[in-house]
């Protein structure tokens, strides 16, 4: 008995167009799971870098303790003073360096800005940038550290 081979015909190339469509979704999700990791990881760094500064300003704080009221309600967007050229206080050179290092890490931590509150002998240092999630989605971001400072 013969077979009918015309029922056949276009079964292979229906195959290798579902192999091809299934293989194209296998990759359109593994190139969205590499984009989440390198959102996640420089959203990493980006604390790594928050945290580095943070306590570099603890630092600061703790050698300059006894004149710790001075650095109460610090801002680096409102700090102005440049003391590259001038004589400065040891706060106001503290200020300078920090705001200075905060800029100079302004392409990991966009709009970057830094905060100081001083009470009861306890620093809250906190440090504020946009972090970009996605293509479209930019978030506030934030990260603080709490000293003794005495």
């Amino acid at each position: 008995m013969p077979l009918n081979t015309k029922k056949q015909q276009g079964v292979a190339m229906m195959e290798v167009l579902i192999a091809i469509v299934v293989i194209a979704f296998g990759f359109m999700a593994l190139l969205k799971l590499q984009l989440s990791t390198l959102n996640n990881v420089t959203a990493s760094n980006q604390r790594y870098i928050a945290a580095s500064l943070a306590h570099s300003m603890g630092d600061m704080l703790r050698v300059n303790a006894a004149n710790r009221d001075s650095y109460n309600g610090a801002d680096t967007n409102v700090f102005s003073k440049d003391c590259s050229s001038s004589t400065c206080s040891l706060y106001e050179n503290d200020m300078y360096e920090w705001k200075r290092s905060i800029n100079d890490a302004a392409q990991a931590l966009p709009e970057g800005r830094g905060t100081i509150l001083v009470n009861a002998g306890r620093a809250v240092i906190s440090l504020y940038w946009k972090e970009k999630r996605s293509i479209h989605n930019v978030e506030n971001a934030s990260f603080q550290l709490e000293v003794q400072v005495e």
